[in-house]
């Protein structure tokens, strides 16, 4: 039997169906095969990384806090065309990763898991424990980022036109309170706040950072979650 495969083998080579190569093709081949794995994984660590910076760095997690319309909310706001451009890239590797032994062991689904939580666990992991965030976000703010100023400096900021505002407090009333969207317009805003966040407006003062989620209307959001963050500080 292996003396019949050798010899199809060579028949092969010697009619031009088969090429022979040097073991310096081969390991030249594995290694531009590794190059395009580690880059893959690398810019999908960096893209996760920046949804879990933006989605805090914007306050749209406080979404979560504002019940059903708050998730239907963050689920609109969410960045999916990172996410699917993130699941491209962990797609190609895999691919990549199939032309390994060790890929050809695995169930493919078992591999593209994989790879799936090793980028999330190394982007949120990158957002929470290094200054990369913070740092590019500085340089964005001095337009040192190039094309990438925008995505870093504002960051998915809520949109100024809708019902979300992460707003400053200039005034407070019994039922209601002003504010302004410093990203946006400095033209105030009646914001007129649910009934559970009465208690809390005794403790609010002009200054405040408030994120407001509600149904816009001109000049008035008639707010169904809110709550009370820290100053903002890029």
């Amino acid at each position: 039997m292996t003396n019949d495969i050798k010899n199809d083998i060579l028949r092969q080579i010697r009619e031009g169906k088969l090429q022979m190569h040097s073991s310096g093709y081969f390991a030249f081949r594995v290694g531009a095969l590794a190059l395009v794995v580690i880059l893959a994984l690398i810019v999908s660590v960096l893209i996760f990384n920046y949804i879990f910076f933006s989605i805090r760095f914007s306050g749209e997690d406080e979404l979560l806090n504002f019940g059903p319309r708050g998730f239907l909310f963050f689920l609109w706001m969410f960045p999916w065309h990172l996410l699917a451009l993130d699941v491209f890239l962990v797609l190609v590797a895999e691919r990549m990763l199939r032309y390994f032994r060790f890929g050809y062991r695995n169930p493919a689904l078992m591999l593209l898991a994989g790879l799936l939580i090793l980028s999330v666990a190394l982007g949120l992991l990158v957002d929470r424990t290094t200054p990369l965030n913070q740092m590019l976000s500085h340089h964005a703010q001095r337009k040192h980022l190039g094309p990438f100023n925008a995505m870093y400096a504002h960051s998915r900021l809520p949109p100024p036109g809708g019902g979300i505002c992460r707003c400053v407090v200039t005034g407070i009333g019994t039922s209601s309170i002003t504010a302004y969207h410093p990203d946006a317009s400095t033209t105030p805003l009646t914001i007129y706040v649910p009934d559970d966040f009465m208690v809390r407006m005794m403790g609010l003062k002009p200054g405040d950072v408030v994120y407001v989620a509600g149904d816009r209307e001109d000049d008035t959001i008639r707010a169904f979650g809110i709550r009370v963050r820290m100053p903002h500080r890029r």
